[in-house]
């Protein structure tokens, strides 16, 4: 019953992290964790942001997700028509380990995490 109010289908993918010389940990890419997770996609609020020296403009969106899938981590990838939704957190919405809410953010433009 629940998947009939998931309308959208989401790729999840995760970054690839490594540690250098000094212990210091970065991004060497991204994996598949699982494709086409039901999802329903909840817009909350968008403001318009300026990044760093070069003064460039972007519009970040924050979303609400709500899916049965469960194990999502923060900085999580979910990919929707071209549209990359980073997972900021996550909780389980009615305590009982059916509903996972995930808070999302978008950004429209220039993408301060590339």
């Amino acid at each position: 019953m629940i998947d009939g109010l998931m309308f959208s289908a989401v790729d999840w993918y995760r970054p690839n992290m490594a540690k250098d010389g000094a212990n210091a940990e970065y991004q060497t890419g991204t994996s598949l964790v699982q494709r086409s997770v039901p999802v329903n996609i909840q817009p909350e609020a968008s403001e318009e942001i300026i990044l760093g020296d070069f003064n460039q403009r972007t519009m970040r969106t924050t979303h609400t997700v709500y899916t049965t899938a469960t194990g999502f981590q923060r900085d999580d990838r979910l990919l929707i028509n071209g549209r990359t939704l980073y997972v900021l957190g996550s909780r389980d919405l009615i305590s009982l380990g059916r509903v996972t809410a995930l808070t999302c953010e978008e950004f429209t433009g220039a993408d301060p995490r590339v």
